[in-house]
């Protein structure tokens, strides 16, 4: 196990939090219109 493959998960976790936190907003906002 590399520390290099613990940047890599964080940084994909972060990546898949971003994607879910855009489409919660997306949601958000056709719902609110």
């Amino acid at each position: 196990q590399s520390p290099d493959s613990h940047l890599n998960r964080f940084y994909i976790y972060g990546v898949i939090a971003r994607l879910a936190t855009l489409a919660a907003a997306r949601e958000l906002k056709a719902t609110s219109d």
